[in-house]
């Protein structure tokens, strides 16, 4: 059945996982052949080739941006900008800089906020004639979503990815708590990416744990691939020394290391120089391929171009180097020249890159570590780097636990490379050593022809967005009958 489905979304539909998914969805209910509606803070969907009619609301009304056009039939979504003020955001989210933040902004500025929102969703719920809404993250917008269906009495779902109650709920739970119940209440059911998700939300608000669905994140796998063999090069350049490098023959000369994420410490960027120099005592021709901007990517720059030193450079880590100098402290002090090494000849940065350079160089990489310190959410780059045939490397807590054991399940050559845990004391140690494991089972060409293979059936069998749109779907469904 089709239908008429607003997405609500606090934020631009790039920059961070939950934007990646919310985009990777729409995508895919328009294959499915359902009127798309998106609600956000996105202010160019031009540039995403999915979108046909564009409008935005100011907080008083509908503005037309482009021309209402056949979206549906032609396989296009509609995309609604807020551009009211003010705006409250979460600060890890880069479109937020100039926002309010939840856990800073006053009462009155969040009322405000609410109450535009509430306006603007009923005027597009009423212009597009919706039958459904989806309301993304714990908090604000299920609640917005619960006081536009008192007035329409249209339903909505809630999708939680537990960034917000890392950064709203957990940190000011006497002001969002109720928010988060009276949203969470009155939505139809509750999609769970993972189960960690779940359980950190019912620690922290009172949820009915049968409201509950768990429905992974998916993955396009006909953009993420292994390696095209006769691919055209590719140069880019290379961050540390500012040479362009042909990112298609790195793999050519050594296993290939890739770290994508936020440039910060909670995602553990601070580890990867360490860890490359751990996984080179062993596979001595390991080359380490960084990719994504934040605020530490600088000083990253400045401790590979050798202009700082390592103590300067975990000083920087906001408390989080002791993981690294647990590690240090069983190494000798040789180590320093080993690091310089490895970071002047081994090491790639990349910094910020578009769509099109990630996934060229997770087609390439054999591993991809992701050394997060923080609660989380299964990170979108977790299923991309399988559906391109890359082990990905984590820790076994939070919301890696099913994908290990899945992985675990369908490739148990690869079991010893999965068995990071949640100790941080011996974490980095794990990391290189995990690492090293699974660069080794690689080592074989046909013997990583085939554990490429197992890991991209894995993604396409079971991740690919057209199969979670379709589980989507069906709630939605449900929901409006």
């Amino acid at each position: 059945m089709n239908m008429r489905v607003a997405i609500l979304h606090n934020y631009t539909l790039s920059g961070s996982g939950s934007s990646t998914y919310v985009l990777g969805l729409v995508k895919s209910l328009v294959k499915l052949g359902h009127h798309v509606v998106v609600i956000s803070r996105e202010l160019d969907y031009e540039k995403y080739g999915c979108f046909g009619s564009v409008f935005s609301h100011d907080g008083e009304g509908i503005i037309p941006v482009t021309p209402r056009g056949p979206s549906a039939g032609a396989n296009l979504a509609v995309g609604y900008s807020l551009t009211f003020e003010p705006y409250v955001g979460i600060e890890t989210h880069p479109e937020c800089r100039n926002a309010a933040y939840f856990s800073s902004c006053s009462q009155s500025v969040l009322d405000e906020y609410l109450l535009k929102s509430i306006k603007a969703v009923k005027d597009i719920v009423h212009a597009e004639s919706i039958e459904i809404l989806n309301a993304n993250h714990e908090v604000p917008l299920p609640y917005v979503a619960a006081r536009v269906k008192e007035v329409t009495g249209i339903p909505f779902i809630a999708t939680l990815h537990g960034s917000h109650i890392e950064y709203v709920l957990r940190r000011d739970p006497i002001r969002y708590r109720p928010y988060v119940e009276e949203g969470l209440a009155s939505a139809s059911c509750i999609i769970v990416t993972t189960k960690s998700v779940q359980d950190r939300c019912i620690a922290n608000a009172s949820v009915d744990p049968a409201r509950f669905v768990l429905i992974p994140v998916g993955v396009d796998t006909s953009r993420f691939k292994p390696r095209d063999l006769n691919a055209t090069p590719l140069f880019i350049e290379n961050e540390i020394d500012h040479k362009p490098i042909d990112l298609r023959e790195i793999s050519n000369h050594g296993p290939v290391v890739a770290f994508i994420g936020k440039a910060t410490a909670d995602k553990g960027l601070h580890l990867m120089p360490y860890l490359l120099a751990g996984v080179t005592q062993r596979i001595h021709k390991a080359r380490l391929l960084i990719v994504g901007g934040g605020d530490l990517l600088e000083t990253l720059l400045c401790f590979a171009r050798g202009e700082i030193s390592s103590d300067s450079f975990l000083s920087k880590t906001s408390g989080s180097a002791q993981v690294v100098r647990d590690y240090l402290a069983h190494h000798p002090a040789e180590w320093d020249q080993l690091l310089k090494k490895v970071l002047e000849q081994q090491c790639v940065v990349l910094g910020a890159q578009p769509f099109e350079i990630v996934q060229n160089v997770l087609s390439i990489a054999d591993v991809c570590v992701i050394p997060s310190l923080i609660d989380e959410a299964l990170p979108m780059v977790t299923l991309e780097a399988l559906s391109s045939g890359s082990l990905p490397i984590v820790r076994n807590y939070s919301g890696f636990k099913e994908i290990i054991i899945r992985i675990k399940e369908t490739v148990p050559e690869l079991a010893p490379a999965l068995s990071i845990g949640a100790e941080t004391t011996t974490l980095l140690s794990d990391f290189v050593d995990c690492t090293t494991n699974a660069l080794e089972e690689f080592s074989n060409p046909q013997q990583k022809a085939l554990l490429v293979q197992a890991l991209r059936n894995l993604a396409v069998s079971e991740y690919d967005w057209q199969i979670i749109a379709s589980r989507i779907s069906s709630l939605y469904e449900k929901a409006a009958r």
